[in-house]
């Protein structure tokens, strides 16, 4: 894990020198001079990588290119004096494998840690201004280029979106921990804990993966795969072409260039419905981006009801700003001043992938809409089309916590209740999939890492739960091998294939087909938990009656929404001289 962190001191020093001459005559001159006084000042602070990193050189570095070094302590903490340097300070810490950096733009004394996240932070500032921090901290003479604290907070947020959900798990607050001045202890617990269980890469293209490890389980995986270029100059901006239909109210835009981490649109096509323009204002349906805006007001082009064409601007709840021109030639671009992504409550899509018509989906209390409508205006039932396989909401705010999900095939149809999925947790984004197994609804909760991306183009997508319709969400048709051996001799008695069905958690149909040997694997029947744990019988042989033999194996959901299945099989030896067998299945859902 890394730890970086800057500090921006001002050194303040006072020299004052009073003369008193007085004059007349036969006077005398007099002088009075006051001694300078010198202001102290200390950055200080934690240096860890889940676990402390002891005993290693700090080092500081001033905007003039002054330097100053420290050690940490066994504890990874270190206190060093900065007197009379001058801020923003890059800071630096090495343990001979891994590098971290941090930065400080504080005045003054200041805690400045240092960690992968600080690390992540600062060098995402100097990717954005086109440099590079390690040749930066090592060349010499004073800094070219030194950021201001709201550029670094700017990012902070993101970085602090992306694990504000762990923070949370150690009962810290994401709206006001700050991961360079909040101070900590290296000890495995609090915000040491997050660190302990999430690791950063940054490859050599500046592509960032975090990676969190169960701490349970000891399971890695990815919750954040993105390129953090948030444009701290021009802000942060996305253009394209539109189409405005003032018909039917819908805005389509089609981004051609983006780089909003969030609050704001990402490439490829975004569908506005609901819009109503006057003549100074234009209003739209919450588009679920967390603090998206719905109200804009016009500040130049024609003031004509239903025109479009102009600029608009907008505020966000949280300090989002944002000005959008609509151009004649049918461009459009847009500049956001992002400060946080919005409200710490869970956010979610909808993404169909049933292969079917749906019209909505309700998740809890939130109905979900957009692209997946049967809209009679694009589509008609005559060639059967339908917004299917792929096409996926945007973002709304949803309960955390459980939710149930309904689907409606269409706006008047019968609601199909497909179960509840959670938990949706406080700062996150999800997305629920909606896809058909065995003719029935089941729903899918994934963790939404890349919300820039269309569900189905998201590769960090991190699945939490399943559940289905009147069901269990291992229900389906599998398929596979298995193979029956002597377990005393070791010698394969026979290997073949088989079917078999999981309906309501119920194994059901089982086929086989013997591809060698004289018999096979006599399964009879068995349940599947909702845990996905087997429990089956095998019938007993006639000549064997006295030792009935027995399945257990597990299904687990694989990270593509399929589904594997494995058994055992055994049977003991028993008095009427039957002989011993055990085997195994495995097989995948068709």
């Amino acid at each position: 894990m890394k730890k970086d962190r800057f500090f921006y001191v001002a050194v303040l020093t006072v020299l004052l020198a009073v003369s008193l001459y007085a004059c007349g005559g036969g006077g005398d001159s007099t002088t009075t001079t006051t001694t300078p006084t010198t202001t102290t000042a200390t950055l200080s602070g934690t240096a860890a990588k889940g676990g402390a990193i002891a005993s290693v050189t700090v080092a500081i570095k001033d905007k003039n290119g002054s330097t100053k070094t420290g050690t940490t302590g066994t504890d990874g903490k270190y206190t060093i004096d900065i007197t009379g340097m001058t801020g923003p300070f890059l800071l630096k810490v090495s343990d001979g494998t891994t590098t971290y950096y941090s930065v400080s733009t504080a005045t003054g004394t200041a805690t400045a840690n240092i960690h992968q996240f600080t690390d992540l932070i600062i060098r995402n500032w100097y990717k954005v201004k086109g440099a590079d921090i390690d040749t930066v901290f090592s060349s010499s003479g004073a800094l070219s280029q030194v950021p201001t604290a709201s550029e670094i907070d700017t990012i902070a947020a993101v970085v602090v979106n992306i694990i504000s959900s762990w923070l949370s798990t150690v009962g810290l607050d994401a709206s006001t921990f700050n991961m360079i001045t909040s101070a900590f202890n290296a000890d495995g617990t609090g915000f040491d804990k997050v660190l302990d269980n999430n690791t950063v890469t940054i490859d050599a293209s500046g592509n960032v993966t975090v990676t969190s490890t169960d701490a349970t389980t000891g399971t890695p995986s990815t919750i954040a795969t993105t390129s953090i270029t948030t444009d701290l100059t021009g802000g942060t901006h996305a253009s394209g072409t539109y189409t405005w239909n003032s018909t039917t109210g819908v805005i389509t835009m089609n981004s051609t260039s983006s780089n909003f981490v969030c609050e704001g649109p990402s490439l490829g096509t975004d569908t506005i419905t609901g819009v109503t323009i006057a003549a100074t204002t234009m209003t739209w349906a919450d588009k679920g981006d967390r603090d998206s805006p719905t109200t804009w007001t016009r500040t130049s082009g024609t003031a004509t009801a239903g025109s479009i064409v102009g600029t608009w601007t907008a505020t966000g709840g949280t300090g989002n700003s944002w000005t959008l021109t609509f151009n004649v030639d049918l461009t459009f671009s847009v500049v956001g001043n992002i400060v946080s992504c919005g409200s710490i409550t869970s956010s979610a899509q909808v993404a169909n992938n049933s292969g079917g018509r749906i019209d909505h989906v309700n998740v809890g209390n939130v109905s979900f809409s957009e692209n997946l409508s049967y809209n009679t205006s694009l589509y008609t039932t005559d060639n059967g089309s339908y917004c299917g396989d792929g096409c996926s909401t945007g973002f709304l705010d949803v309960p955390d916590g459980t939710n149930n999900v309904v689907v409606y095939q269409t706006a008047t149809s019968t609601p199909v209740s497909v179960g509840s999925l959670g938990s949706f947790v406080a700062g996150n984004h999800y997305a629920v999939n909606i896809r058909n197994v065995s003719n029935s609804y089941c729903a899918e909760l994934w963790q939404k890492l890349d919300t820039t991306t269309h569900f189905n183009d998201d590769t960090t997508r991190v699945l939490i739960s399943t559940t289905c319709q009147g069901a269990s969400q291992f229900d389906g048709t599998y398929t596979g091998s298995w193979t029956d051996t002597c377990p005393l001799c070791g010698i394969t008695n026979a290997t073949g294939t088989f079917t078999i069905t999981v309906a309501n958690g119920v194994l059901l149909n089982y086929q086989e087909t013997i591809t060698s040997g004289g018999f096979g694997i006599k399964f009879d029947s068995g349940t599947v938990s909702s845990s996905g744990a087997i429990m089956g019988t095998g019938a007993t042989p006639s000549q064997c009656s006295s030792s009935p033999s027995t399945f257990t194996g597990q299904i687990t959901i694989t990270s593509t929404g399929g589904a594997g299945m494995t058994m055992t099989y055994s049977r003991t030896a028993s008095p009427e001289g039957c002989g011993a067998e055990s085997g195994t299945m495995t097989a995948t859902r068709m």
